[in-house]
């Protein structure tokens, strides 16, 4: 798993900062449960963010061309074979710096440089055909150049290579060449490769895992202001893996992360307010991290938020921002807020009150899992309420929200259950245990 935010796009490198010669990426959520707030949190790791696909500006290589050398002049020594004439050429079509922008022309002398061995021009031709651009997109001649890069110790091409094998693009996939190109970048002060080492340590996936190692690594990248690795180092720290517990650091990581405009850390930071871990307990505060979590498209964050204007608690109490926030995060599919969305719908709560749209997300967070979406489920199918009656269904539902639940709540779900099961017959009965059975299974499979 890998400590990091949300962006699943894939890395490319950018040919601006290849070529710069001439010039100097146990639950945390408060969730209604019909009537009252549930609290309870759950730092999870970021698994699902790709590497950031932006690289780091690289120490500019020296030039022969004077600053006061017109364009004439590059062109003239550049046509006379020049590599670095040629280099710097490139570079001005790439970013059109003095010239009329143009990829064709920027491939052409990038190109004839890096065929003399211009290490920046190997890795800005990489990128032209990472990209796509002035040539057709081509994952494995840009593999090509980024390596011949690599091997005269460019750092941006190395923490290239290592993407490209990590994620098998251009190249076979094999986690243990990433982490040696990774490492090779890394040593090179190279912050992003630095982080994608430390994942690399935390899923001891190329190397053995080793959590001391990783926090070392997300700290020379977070310590140089690289979001995702503060907010990897705050996650460590909260945890207390290969480093000591320590939940003012991770707050202030968490902080820094946020500042930047990282959705996860400003979610973590909001639960932290919640829950006065580190730090005074505030409603408020916790709301203004929440805001920005959301809007940065963060689930759970707008799950919250909408919890936060139904029960009024540290903003103005308002069903329809309830409903709005809800609406957000179960249409990306967050269980937590379909279920409390369904209870909005089921009870006329800051939209008019609609029982086929209530079934509707209780059904898509109970086909999820959630306990308290099927048991509603079962007790609208035992009494009629929107759907026909259906004991069966009903047993079914509760059945499966027994397998999930726990607590006080585990008792009153089972007692409906056991209620219902005095009405079946035993062929009811049998059906529904063999439906029970059929959805775990189905959804096991499905995971």
């Amino acid at each position: 798993m890998h400590y990091q935010s949300h962006s699943p796009h894939k890395f490319q490198v950018s040919p601006r900062w290849c070529l710069i010669i001439s010039r100097h990426t146990n639950e945390r959520h408060l969730t209604l449960p019909y009537s009252a707030v549930e609290r309870s949190r759950h730092l999870r790791y970021a698994g699902h963010l790709a590497p950031v696909c932006v690289m780091a500006k690289r120490k500019p290589l020296p030039s022969r061309q004077s600053k006061t050398e017109t364009h004439t002049d590059l062109q003239t020594r550049a046509e006379q074979g020049d590599p670095l004439a040629q280099a710097n050429l490139g570079a001005a079509y790439v970013d059109g710096r003095g010239v009329h922008q143009d990829d064709g022309r920027a491939v052409l002398w990038l190109e004839r440089s890096a065929n003399q061995g211009i290490a920046a021009a190997q890795y800005a031709l990489g990128a032209m055909y990472q990209n796509g651009r002035g040539v057709p997109r081509d994952d494995t001649k840009a593999a090509e150049w980024f390596r011949r890069a690599a091997d005269q110790g460019i750092a941006g091409a190395q923490f290239a290579l290592g993407w490209m094998y990590r994620k098998g693009h251009g190249l076979p996939q094999d986690d243990s060449l990433a982490a040696s190109y990774y490492l090779q970048a890394a040593r090179q002060k190279h912050d992003r490769a630095a982080y994608a080492l430390g994942n690399m340590y935390v899923d001891g996936q190329g190397v053995v895992r080793d959590h001391t190692e990783a926090a070392g690594w997300f700290r020379r990248a977070a310590d140089k202001g690289i979001a995702e690795a503060q907010f990897a180092l705050a996650e460590l720290y909260i945890e207390g893996l290969g480093v000591a517990q320590d939940d003012a650091e991770a707050m202030s990581y968490y902080r820094q992360a946020a500042q930047q405009g990282h959705g996860h850390a400003a979610y973590a930071l909001g639960t932290m307010y919640m829950h006065g871990r580190a730090v005074e307990q505030n409603d408020s505060e916790a709301a203004v991290w929440f805001h920005q979590a959301a809007k940065k498209g963060i689930a759970e964050a707008q799950c919250d938020l909408g919890a936060m204007y139904q029960t009024g608690q540290g903003l103005p109490q308002n069903d329809k921002e309830a409903v709005a926030w809800y609406g957000l995060a179960a249409e990306q599919n967050y269980p937590w807020a379909q279920r409390n969305l369904g209870w909005m719908y089921e009870h006329g709560l800051g939209v008019p009150r609609n029982i086929s749209q209530a079934l509707f997300w209780f059904h898509r967070a109970a086909e999820q899992g959630d306990a308290l979406a099927q048991a509603r489920l079962g007790g609208m199918f035992w009494d009629g309420y929107g759907v026909p009656e259906n004991a069966v269904l009903a047993h079914m539902w509760f059945t499966l929200a027994a397998a999930r639940s726990e607590g006080t709540w585990l008792a009153t779900v089972v007692e409906a259950r056991d209620f219902i099961e005095q009405h079946l017959s035993f062929d009811q009965f049998s059906e529904a245990q063999r439906r029970s059975l059929e959805w775990e299974a189905s959804h096991a499979r499905n995971q």
